[in-house]
């Protein structure tokens, strides 16, 4: 496992959920709505550096379905 990518993963889902909250604290009216699209971008960013992430250690649906599986030993070449 690539530990470094690991980290990045973590770091930037932290930041995502982090930035999520505080999009749905400017959106219950207590922020100035002037940030809530800076949030928003900053938002987006870190979605997308996890998904990235995400993607290369293969924790996304899409990326699973492409990791190849060897197919099992075959009996009858042991045998040889």
């Amino acid at each position: 496992l690539d530990v470094d990518c690991l980290g990045r993963y973590i770091i930037a889902h932290d930041m995502y959920v982090a930035y999520t909250k505080a999009l749905t604290y400017y959106i219950a009216g207590r922020g100035e709505i002037d940030d809530i699209g800076k949030i928003q971008n900053l938002q987006s960013k870190a979605f997308q550096q996890a998904q990235s992430s995400a993607r290369d250690l293969g924790l996304t649906v899409t990326s699973r379905c492409k990791i190849a599986i060897p197919p099992p030993p075959n009996p009858e070449d042991d045998d040889l």
